[in-house]
């Protein structure tokens, strides 16, 4: 390239903040999103946090809700930007859980995550106070989406082509007789 140093390349992902963001919470709001992610299945948590981390964010896991109402508790108030939340798990359950985060009043948005896509799931998640809604299996554009809606997190650049091109679903259970690879897995 010339007549540009290597200071003015575009940088790989950003972050639009408006001006009342930047008022209201000061720096922390330049900083790309922590995710809590509350999954009891392994392999998902896995799948989770490595797209998280392609599309530019940090995460922590939970294995049950009892465990992310731990979790949040312990944290520094608006640690995380966004808690994806399982909604089957033993222990504590995601509805029950999300009810703990909103009586608690903390703020982040919580995403249901789930391979239940009735009607009667979205209508229990949207009384319980659910901020938004995603069915298993998830996608890299899909996760992209939801973080710009309710972080404002933007994938741009090498990390917004490498999320496309390797477009796999999360899966959310596989066939346990075959250690499946990663575009192989059969979501339930």
């Amino acid at each position: 390239m010339q007549g540009r140093s290597s200071f003015e390349e575009a940088p790989s992902c950003t972050k639009k903040v408006e001006a009342h963001e930047l008022s209201n919470q000061g720096l922390k709001a330049l900083e790309p999103p922590h995710v809590l992610v509350v999954e009891d299945t392994d392999m998902c948590a896995l799948v989770l946090t490595m797209l998280l981390d392609q599309l530019g964010c940090s995460s922590d896991v939970a294995e049950n809700g009892q465990e992310a109402l731990d979790k949040l508790d312990a944290s520094e108030p608006g640690l995380f930007s966004l808690v994806l939340m399982d909604l089957r798990m033993p222990v504590m359950d995601g509805f029950e859980a999300t009810e703990g985060i909103k009586a608690r009043g903390i703020t982040a948005p919580v995403i249901a995550l789930t391979a239940d896509d009735t009607q009667d799931a979205r209508d229990r998640c949207a009384k319980i106070g659910f901020d938004d809604f995603a069915s298993k299996p998830m996608h890299h554009e899909t996760l992209a989406s939801l973080l710009e809606k309710h972080t404002g997190h933007k994938v741009v650049g090498r990390l917004r082509r490498l999320a496309w091109q390797t477009s796999m679903p999360l899966p959310c259970h596989f066939h346990a007789t075959s250690m499946p690879d990663m575009g192989s897995m059969i979501p339930y």
